[in-house]
């Protein structure tokens, strides 16, 4: 099916390629309350795990290098922000926001 010349797969492509634009992740960034250290321990444990898989609070604290006292305040403090997913296997980083911060960090940035 096509319309107004462009297919379904066409303009889902094209969605998610705007969708992806830097000002957009920047912008749901902004938005959800991110500081600079929240993004640089989302950069450090993004890059452990795939996008919507939960894991135990002591394999975040590992990837974060927080002490247990010190990642239960982090993780509360996500989950005040509306970042953070609870699964069956754990927590895990809310799908938009981890495609945010794992396409900030394919660009060098934290």
């Amino acid at each position: 099916m096509s319309v107004h010349g462009a297919t379904l797969d066409n303009a889902v492509e094209r969605i998610s390629a705007l969708i992806a634009g830097p000002r957009n992740i920047e912008e749901h960034l902004r938005l959800s309350g991110l500081d600079a250290r929240d993004l640089a321990l989302l950069a450090a444990w993004t890059g452990y795990v795939g996008e919507g898989q939960g894991v135990p609070r002591d394999d975040v604290g590992a990837a974060v290098e927080l002490s247990d006292a010190d990642t239960d305040a982090w993780l509360q403090h996500l989950g005040r922000l509306g970042v953070l997913d609870e699964t069956p296997e754990g927590f895990a980083v809310e799908p938009v926001t981890y495609r945010a911060v794992r396409s900030r960090a394919g660009a060098g940035e934290k």
